[in-house]
């Protein structure tokens, strides 16, 4: 879920509400989870008689040093390899769900989404809201973030604008997954599962040492073969069938003991149906009246919509230790590219088609020193590299049979209507600082501070005319302020000032006439703290914030001259977000675990510019930022059952609600607020498990996205469904 989280899970796994985005056990934790076989221990009614060995403690590194969460300043929601396996996390997108104060909506075809963290927004084909962080390297491409999960240790998910560690790509937060390290010890795993929709998914592992005590390495594999389970009523076929691979693999060679080299490497290939979006009503169409024949909230469209997304990336880490410090290198390139053969008009009748096609390749540098932990002043310095080419093709086609009358799929003959590609070069780099200073034994005091430069240079082709090129330059410098101070070992309270940039960018031609978007910025204003009682059984996080945004970036659906679609960014002008997320854990015996959360968001508009007040005067000061929940909440339980030696019944029962969500700025389309229940029951060992799973439980149904079509330019209004019911079983193995 989203805004409000309350997760259960085993407190061994317990891996929530850290501060920081890179988040390892102590080695304690793994022990305290092996031990975790004892008896049917019922909890009493009086906390201070809870049994749990409480939850672990938890390591994070987001400041690029390893500290206690409970001791670190920022809001973040953590994953452990025991938690994601727990919880039956596939994708970053399940994680998201469990984290208060951000929201995720998939749609369109596989790696496009809407992200919001705290009111701000995914603005398609602009800058992400998050830095998306995969060991260390940010991703050229943020569409890397909804792959399927394989070989994942870790997932870290740090809210607030952190631009001044992370730069331009995290003016809502950062996104921080951490892959598995080779063991020096040869390990292995086999996951197998089948469920509704002629789902079946195969995934493992084997890692091990390559050169004994000098070279170790790590492959992990994964292929999914879906039917789907959205039926179109038109072609009788299921809408959102899939086949995915991937694989991911590191080799670490320890060449001295003060001299380490990583090498990494992932692939990730996904053909999947996309665009399966249902109209929702009659709206003005375009050219002549569409005889539409269609039942409003209904997958029926005349053609198979197919997207094809591939990528890969390599990247070497050397760390070099000495006495006073760690010098750190990062080199990686990734390249990803998606092609979408989709229907544009989401009915029966044959009227709009299009081809979009994304090819991204990125270089990225990064150098950091970093001093050591143990002195009462530490410090962090560093430089940024990235070199994006970024190509994004839009074509769009016409049934002329229509102008005819002639609307059957049978008879259609299509003439382009936009052949748009924009050849973008995005080159950016920073020098970015931390101090952290211990002014008392109780008082810390944090001082960051990011200068990042963003050129941004792109050539426009339009039905084959190649337009003069566009070049402009963004800077910005992003400082951070913190000081908290530990009242006990287990009370701490902090207050941060942040800032938060996003560079603007160039539009295609369009009816509105806008050529360019501008930068935004925010402030960031929170007060927070951190608890821990009952002997580390019960934990108890909370933040307060307040954002002061200007020129806030939206995405639009319009059309161009032509009367072709074009995707569209604009900028707002001042808006304000305010709201808290809470996060609790429970242990009250080793068996049971309780958490809990609560996400609120209040973010409205204070002023609106005439590019977007124009041609939508709906739009008004007071109305609320679209894609934003006022609200989430989420509770799961897990309980494990002893059945004998080694050998435990694991329940767990996840429930979720999505608070009221407005679609477009003007306020006039919303969702109401749903509830989602997930149930997982399994029984598992050391070394194996079977799981039963089903997903939403009573069949909710819901709109994920929306597009007005007032704004869309589409012929009707129209709504990315949810999935149904899914049930099925997973079996694992290790050794």
């Amino acid at each position: 879920m989203k805004n409000l989280t309350i997760l259960l899970s085993t407190a061994g796994t317990a891996a929530m509400m850290v501060a920081i985005p890179s988040v390892a056990m102590a080695e304690d934790t793994a022990a305290a989870t092996a031990t975790q076989t004892g008896g049917n221990v019922r909890p009493s009614d009086d906390p201070s008689d809870w049994e749990g060995d409480g939850a672990p403690i938890i390591i994070v590194e987001g400041r690029g040093r390893a500290e206690n969460l409970q001791e670190v300043p920022d809001a973040v929601t953590a994953f452990s390899v025991e938690l994601i396996e727990d919880a039956g996390i596939e994708t970053v997108d399940d994680a998201i769900g469990m984290a208060p104060g951000i929201e995720i909506r998939n749609d369109q075809q596989p790696g496009v989404y809407t992200l919001t963290v705290r009111g701000v927004s995914t603005v398609r084909n602009g800058q992400p809201p998050v830095a998306v962080v995969i060991d260390g390297v940010t991703q050229p491409s943020s569409n890397a973030l909804t792959q399927n999960l394989v070989g994942v240790e870790r997932i870290e998910i740090l809210k607030g604008p952190q631009g001044a560690l992370y730069g331009r790509n995290s003016i809502g937060g950062a996104i921080n997954i951490v892959t598995k390290e080779p063991e020096d010890y040869l390990t292995g795993t086999l996951e197998l599962a089948a469920g509704r929709g002629n789902t079946y998914q195969a995934s493992g592992s084997l890692s091990g040492p390559i050169v004994s005590d000098t070279v170790s390495g790590r492959i992990s594999l994964l292929y999914k073969n879906s039917d789907g389970l959205l039926d179109n009523s038109f072609t009788g076929e299921d809408a959102d069938w899939e086949e995915t691979y991937g694989a991911r693999g590191r080799i670490i060679v320890d060449a001295t003991d003060s001299f380490r080299i990583d090498f990494r490497g992932s692939y990730y290939r996904s053909e999947a149906g996309s665009t399966y979006y249902v109209p929702l009503g009659i709206a003005t169409p375009l050219g002549p009246t569409l005889p539409l024949n269609t039942e409003t909230g209904t997958i029926q469209g005349d053609y198979p919509s197919v997207a094809n997304v591939e990528s890969w990336d390599v990247a070497v880490k050397a760390d070099w230790e000495s006495d006073a410090g760690t010098l750190t290198s990062i080199t990686s390139y990734n390249e990803l590219r998606e092609e979408n053969d989709q229907e544009i008009d989401w009915t029966s009748s044959s009227f709009l088609e299009g081809l979009l096609v994304t090819d991204v390749k990125g270089l990225t540098q990064e150098l950091r020193y970093t001093s050591r932990d143990d002195l009462p002043i530490r410090f962090i310095l560093g430089g940024f590299y990235q070199d994006i080419d970024r190509i994004r093709s839009t074509n769009a086609f016409i049934n002329t049979s229509a102008f005819g009358g002639d609307l059957s799929p049978a008879n259609k003959m299509l003439a382009p209507i936009a052949q748009e590609q924009a050849d973008q070069d995005w080159r950016s780099y920073a020098l970015f600082g931390q101090v952290n200073i211990d002014v008392t034994n109780a008082l810390e005091l944090t001082l960051a501070l990011r200068y990042d430069n963003f050129r941004a240079k792109e050539v426009q082709t339009i039905f084959g005319t190649v337009e003069p090129e566009l070049s402009e330059t963004f800077e910005d410098i992003q400082p951070k302020v913190s000081l908290a101070y530990q009242w006990t070992d287990d009370i701490m309270t902090y207050a941060t000032v942040s800032r938060g940039w996003r560079p603007g960018g160039f539009a295609l031609p369009n009816v509105l006439g806008i050529a360019d978007y501008d930068e935004e910025t925010l402030w960031n204003y929170e007060v927070g703290f951190k608890t821990t009682s009952f002997g580390g059984n019960l934990t108890f996080n909370g933040a307060f914030y307040y954002i002061d945004y200007s020129n806030q970036q939206f995405f639009l659906l319009t059309s161009n001259t032509g009367g072709g679609p074009v995707q569209l960014l604009v900028n707002g002008e001042d808006s304000t977000v305010k709201g808290a997320d809470f996060e609790l854990i429970a242990t009250p015996t080793d068996r049971l675990t309780l958490s809990a959360g609560l996400g609120i968001v209040d973010g409205e508009l204070d002023s609106i510019g005439t590019e977007i007040s124009g041609p939508f005067p709906l739009t008004l000061p007071g109305n609320t930022l679209p894609n934003t929940a006022d609200h989430t909440i989420s509770a799961a339980i897990q309980y494990a059952y002893p059945l004998g030696d080694d050998l435990d019944l694991k329940f767990r029962v996840d429930y979720s609600r999505v608070g009221e969500t407005y679609w477009t700025l003007d306020n006039v389309l919303k969702e109401d607020p749903y509830n989602l229940v997930d149930l997982r029951v399994g029984v598992e060992s050391d070394n194996w498990r079977v799981t039963g799973v089903v997903q939403n439980l009573f069949g909710e149904n819901y709109y994920v996205q929306v597009f007005d079509q007032r704004w869309s330019g589409f012929v009707t209004d129209t709504a990315w469904p949810s999935k149904p019911t899914y049930y099925g079983v997973e079996v694992g193995f290790s050794f």
